[in-house]
């Protein structure tokens, strides 16, 4: 359910220079996209308005979160601002059309590579009802496109009074990455340096919501677990806590444990997590594991929602170090024992030996 979100791209002067300097498709010689990683031609740029100086439409908390390996949902709503008195009859104003862009950043340009954004309930044009992306399931499928690096997704939402004399344009951005090493590798050369091979061990522990009973909370170096009442005390060493969250078990960072859960945990361990592509759903890895059994994206996940049989999940905790894999773990979700207002789950965890 994933690789890194770029920080979001928050200068206009950025996008104008892109909308600015979209170049011609030029000759077939590899470019570079815009975090240094290849891609196999220059893509052809996307055109883009420019938004009016007035609108009375406010674009809200737009954004793109990665949901699983492969799709992001797109974030945010569109309203009309009645309060706006900019604009004329503002209160005759209705949304015409909202349009999305999604370029792969080449230079300064944003190239078409046919990635798109897809709303499963397309809400219903000219409309003067607030359009929420989340309810109409807009998301991005990053398997539909072959291009890899890094994206920015444009919104444009076009308004106007039913008379047509007035005409507004709106647009805001946000971006994400699909990274070049985990879904356009290179092809290994024979005479690659030997990877060094780092095995691993495995062990089972059994987490529980119960606040009052069991334990709620990992420690994933040690296998140690923590009911709730010592969540205060443990809170450096703990990384993970199971919590239940609208009839299903959720399994959260302690940071983010403490912000929404547990108080105890305020400042804690800032866990994070990412949907394990290679092992095989529901099945044991084979002896001897070595952690390059596992293939997945970057981990920024906070909170795993989908805690489903057989599914596996990678996990960086606060101590990961890429070259020793100090800090890298593993853990395939297990059984599932659900009551009506709380859920125990087994997890086989693997680790460094």
């Amino acid at each position: 359910m994933n690789f890194h979100l770029l920080k979001f791209l928050k200068t206009a002067a950025f996008m104008s220079a892109i909308s600015l300097s979209l170049i011609a498709c030029g000759d077939d010689e590899p470019t570079k996209s815009g975090n240094g990683e290849s891609s196999s031609s220059v893509a052809p740029p996307i055109s883009s308005p420019a938004a009016t100086k007035i609108s009375p439409i406010k674009i809200n908390g737009f954004g793109v979160e990665q949901i699983s390996a492969e799709r992001f949902n797109v974030t945010g709503n569109v309203v009309i601002d009645y309060t706006d008195t900019t604009v004329k009859n503002v209160d005759s104003v209705r949304i015409d059309n909202i349009q999305f862009n999604v370029g792969l950043v080449q230079g300064n340009a944003l190239g078409n590579v046919g990635a798109t954004v897809e709303m499963i309930a397309p809400p219903t044009f000219p409309t003067e009802q607030v359009v929420n992306f989340g309810e109409a399931g807009a998301k991005i499928d990053i398997s539909t496109f072959e291009a890899c690096g890094d994206f920015v997704v444009e919104v444009i939402v076009y308004s106007s009074t039913p008379d047509g004399k007035n005409k507004y344009i709106s647009k805001d951005s946000t971006s994400f990455s699909k990274p070049a090493a985990t879904y356009c590798p290179e092809p290994v050369s024979s005479s690659s340096v030997v990877e060094t091979l780092i095995e691993m061990d495995s062990y089972d522990v059994v987490l529980t919501t119960t606040k009052t009973s069991g334990k709620v909370a990992i420690d994933f170096e040690t296998g140690t677990l923590y009911s709730a009442i010592e969540l205060a005390t443990y809170k450096s060493a703990i990384d993970a806590v199971l919590i239940f969250e609208n009839g299903v078990g959720v399994l959260k960072s302690a940071r983010v444990a403490g912000l929404e859960n547990y108080e105890a945990l305020a400042g804690g361990n800032d866990t994070k997590f990412a949907e394990e592509l290679k092992a095989s759903s529901g099945e044991p890895v084979p002896a001897p594991v070595y952690t390059n059994a596992f293939s997945y994206s970057t981990p920024t996940m906070s909170t795993i929602e989908e805690l489903s049989y057989g599914l596996y999940y990678v996990v960086h905790t606060v101590s990961y170090n890429a070259e020793t894999k100090d800090g890298f773990f593993v853990f395939m979700v297990g059984m599932e024992q659900q009551a009506a207002s709380n859920t125990t789950f087994t997890f086989t965890i693997y680790k460094k030996k």
